[in-house]
């Protein structure tokens, strides 16, 4: 029996039954995560600047330029006294040296050189360490500018290059020119004017202190200085003390001088009152 089932089941029998598919999974949806959002503070508002109100701009007053009160002006006798000892320090020894030069024909190198290292002492060294020429210490005077300060270093250079621009001007104007030369050389005209242009400095020097009350130089106007009377402090040590004694020793001059007039003046009077009783007796 067994296998006339298992024919029946093959020729009219039912077919076998298919496995039932799998349904594939479908994947999980993946759930959107809320984003946290940041709270965003609030920026202060500013105040509004209040509008700048434009200053009124006045109008600049010039700077009193006058000489202040508690200086007072050198004398006549002490800016020649100062002038003297500033040029007899500054250019005789170069002065000397040039004319053995071109006079004499002898070697002065030497001279000139020493000359030289003399006037910048004067005119660069001293009056930068201590505000003062040599002649001034001597005389005893000193600029002031109207500020009441020293003036700027450079005006006291300036004011001692009045005989090296009168030389170099004559060098210039005369030696270099070609002028008043006979023959064919041609005038040299940028000599010509470099040589009027430097002596041009000391003729403008001449006449400003001609024309002005307190005695200013050009350089002296242009810097707003004065050469005032010095008095010492009685302070000074070393080098400013040795100087401080040319001026002493000019003041004692002085006064020796004006005591020998004095005394000639007396005597002149005293001939003349004895002449005049000796008439009246006659």
């Amino acid at each position: 029996m067994g296998l006339l089932d298992k024919a029946d089941g093959m020729q009219g029998g039912s077919a076998p039954k298919a496995k039932p598919k799998v349904a594939a999974k479908k994947p999980a949806s993946q759930k959107a995560r809320p984003v946290k959002a940041k709270p965003v503070k609030a920026k202060p508002i500013k105040a509004a600047k209040p509008a700048r109100q434009k200053k009124a701009r006045g109008q600049r007053q010039a700077p009193n330029r006058e000489l202040p009160g508690e200086f007072m002006l050198a004398s006549t006798g002490n800016r020649a006294a100062a002038g003297f000892v500033n040029f007899f320090w500054n250019w005789s020894a170069f002065i000397t040296g040039i004319a053995l030069n071109v006079f004499a024909g002898s070697n002065a190198t030497w001279i000139i050189i020493g000359g030289l290292l003399m006037a910048i002492v004067n005119i660069v060294i001293v009056p930068g360490k201590w505000g003062r020429s040599i002649g001034q210490f001597a005389s005893r005077t000193k600029y002031i500018k109207y500020t009441g300060k020293k003036p700027f270093f450079l005006h006291g250079i300036l004011s001692n290059l009045d005989v090296l621009f009168i030389a170099a001007g004559l060098f210039f104007a005369v030696a270099k020119s070609n002028i008043g030369t006979t023959g064919d050389a041609e005038l040299n005209a940028v000599n010509l004017i470099i040589g009027i242009l430097c002596l041009s400095i000391p003729v403008a020097n001449y006449f400003f202190k001609k024309k002005s009350e307190s005695k200013q130089s050009l350089w002296d106007f242009a810097f707003g200085a004065y050469l005032v009377a010095h008095v010492p402090t009685g302070e000074e040590t070393g080098w400013a003390a040795r100087l401080e004694n040319l001026g002493e020793y000019y003041e004692k001059r002085q006064s020796d001088k004006s005591d020998k007039q004095s005394k000639k003046a007396k005597k002149a009077k005293a001939s003349k009152a004895k002449v005049k009783s000796e008439s009246k007796d006659e």
